[in-house]
């Protein structure tokens, strides 16, 4: 094998392991959209869930070198561990601040999920 099919196929996988971390990234956006309406129901057991997501979002994005959906991941994860500390902050009301800025972070993660389907990873990246 040549040196040069071997760096076409690390790309290759490289670009199969980027395309199906964007898949899952979207499917987590959709369970987020869920798990917010639970929470927003009451159901503040999501919360580790979210957070979990949330963590897991943060780290691959950066990974794969797309800045914008770790730092949405990052910023639902903080949300999380800061409501996680005064869960009264969730709870006091079914549309309090900090479940509204819940919502929000959650519709940027999803812009930035579709945003960067559409881009090539940030030289960032660890594979890049």
């Amino acid at each position: 094998m040549t040196p040069c099919s071997r760096q076409v196929q690390v790309q290759e996988k490289v670009d199969s392991l980027t395309e199906q971390f964007l898949r899952r990234a979207g499917a987590d956006v959709i369970r987020l959209r869920e798990m917010n309406e639970r929470i927003r129901h009451g159901d503040l057991t999501a919360l580790e869930e979210v957070e979990r997501v949330a963590h897991s979002i943060h780290g691959a994005g950066a990974l794969f070198g797309f800045p914008g959906v770790s730092a949405a991941g990052g910023a639902i994860e903080h949300l999380v561990e800061e409501g996680m500390a005064n869960v009264s902050a969730f709870s006091a009301t079914p549309e309090s601040a900090v479940l509204r800025r819940l919502f929000e972070c959650t519709e940027h993660l999803a812009y930035q999920v579709d945003a960067a389907a559409q881009t090539e990873p940030s030289s960032a990246g660890m594979f890049q």
